[in-house]
């Protein structure tokens, strides 16, 4: 008789020690009921806000912990190509004052989008497993530090 090979979810999923880690919304829910606790030891709050302002924001975060839980194998993706954009858009802000298009503020407000485009291209270039996506982060990144080279030598040059 053969066996079968473990499911792709089964071979996913965390055994020993991490498989005992809480996640990310379940420990977010428990805080916020230690909270909610603690402050309804302080003062108490009344029956009306409970029920209106409070039980809704639990059940709102309830199911947003469950998307999140639910979906989050498409996540991770949908997350690198946002950064990506994300550090497209910070060298075209970035660049309209070093090209001539708005008046040049400090440099450091001129460096700021620069190195958080960087930054952004530096976790892309960690983070992902697609070649393409790593190649265009550091294409992308490359231009970041040619921008904050040229920046920095026209300032302090």
């Amino acid at each position: 008789m053969r066996s079968r090979a473990p499911s792709p979810r089964a071979a996913a999923a965390p055994t020993g020690p991490a498989s005992r880690v809480p996640s990310m919304g379940l420990s977010l829910g428990r805080g916020l009921r230690r909270a909610f606790r603690w402050s309804r030891e302080r003062r108490p709050l009344p029956q009306w806000s409970r029920e209106r302002l409070v039980a809704p924001m639990l059940a709102g975060l309830r199911a947003s912990g469950r998307g999140l839980v639910r979906h989050r194998r498409a996540l991770g993706p949908v997350t690198l190509r946002v950064a990506w954009w994300s550090a497209l858009l910070l060298l075209v802000v970035g660049g309209q004052p070093v090209l001539g298009l708005d008046p040049l503020p400090e440099p450091e407000v001129v460096l700021a989008p620069f190195a958080a485009g960087l930054t952004l291209c530096a976790a892309l270039q960690l983070g992902s497993s697609r070649r393409h996506l790593r190649f265009a982060a550091l294409a992308l990144g490359a231009l970041h530090s040619t921008a904050i080279t040229l920046v920095w030598t026209a300032f302090y040059g």
